[in-house]
């Protein structure tokens, strides 16, 4: 997978939102997505978007994605984010209850099978519990 940041607006043909627990995403909590392939002619786009507020004590982020394809077979990628700039400042697009940062996980998708893909988001920190992280949602749009 390659990583380039996505602007918003969009139509999207799937768009799964997972909440994190009030308290903060904690080790061992994983966050679960699962898309249905249909078509393995269809080119698509795959983007994360990562909603946190102030109370993220962090510069970054970083997490793993496991992908479980239709066949049993796994990868891994870590993933490292920066949700502030050096100053402090939020990156992303921010409202008064929470800033959201959109990555594009993946330009040009086509999927090789058909049935189940399956994303899961688990946190790769020092610290246990990382308050402050609101949700993590995927949306994947047709590329035209």
């Amino acid at each position: 997978m390659s990583l380039l940041w996505a602007s918003c607006g969009k139509s999207y043909e799937y768009e799964m939102t997972q909440p994190v627990a009030e308290t903060g995403w904690a080790n061992g909590q994983a966050l679960s997505f699962e898309i249905n392939a249909t078509d393995t002619v269809q080119v698509y786009n795959l983007y994360l978007d990562v909603a946190y507020n102030q109370d993220y004590p962090f510069q970054n982020l970083y997490f793993d994605i496991e992908t479980t394809f239709p066949d049993g077979k796994k990868g891994t990628q870590m993933l490292g984010v920066d949700l502030f700039d050096k100053s402090g400042k939020c990156q992303g697009e921010c409202s008064r209850k929470a800033c959201t940062l959109s990555i594009v996980l993946r330009e040009g998708l086509r999927f090789n099978a058909l049935g189940s893909h399956k994303l899961v988001l688990s946190p790769r920190m020092r610290q246990s519990l990382l308050p402050g992280l609101v949700d993590f949602s995927i949306k994947m749009e047709k590329q035209k």
